[in-house]
């Protein structure tokens, strides 16, 4: 059983080269957990202690009543984002747009796993309470409206086994639009 809930909003406000950019999502989800596939993540899945402890299974044993499992879920899944970005335009002897921007994005889902197989996530799964922040940084050129280089970098933050853990990504993209 699942009923979800589902409310955000987007906000873009441009003044000038200046241009914010954030939105905010929740889904507030209210459900009755399988038994056995709970035990299927119990056994296969490598849940970390805190989420065997959000599933009722931190002192379940193999031999153990059913019983004890958690079915019922009531949680909210949240994320937000706040983007700030600058555009120069018209750059000497280059030519074209560059941006440079920060980013800041949060991402919360407390029944979030890390086992892609079983329908987790890799970044928010890994984290003890599927909780995780990532501030970005970042600059964008474009030479013209069809081409635009990207490159920025992000330090994902969360906790681990009670730790405050990170890793960080340097990314480099090229985007080309069809007419």
């Amino acid at each position: 059983r699942d009923e979800f809930a589902v409310f955000g909003a987007f906000l873009q406000l441009e003044l000038g080269g200046l241009t914010l950019k954030s939105a905010y999502w929740q889904v507030d989800h209210n459900a009755d957990r399988d038994v056995d596939d709970v035990l299927t993540l119990y056994n296969q899945a490598g849940l970390n202690e805190a989420q065997m402890k959000r599933f009722g299974l931190d002192d379940y044993a193999v031999s153990s009543d059913k019983a004890d499992i958690m079915v019922n879920a009531n949680y909210s899944v949240v994320t937000y984002y706040i983007r700030l970005g600058y555009t120069i335009s018209d750059l000497p002897v280059i030519g074209g747009d560059i941006t440079p921007y920060i980013f800041y994005d949060f991402y919360k889902n407390p029944e979030s796993i890390a086992s892609k197989t079983y329908g987790g996530d890799g970044e928010a799964g890994v984290a003890d309470d599927g909780e995780f922040v990532k501030p970005t940084v970042g600059l964008v050129y474009r030479p013209n409206m069809y081409i635009a280089f990207k490159v920025d970098g992000s330090s994902h933050m969360f906790k681990f086994n009670k730790k405050d853990e990170n890793y960080e990504e340097i990314r480099f993209d090229i985007s080309y639009f069809f007419e």
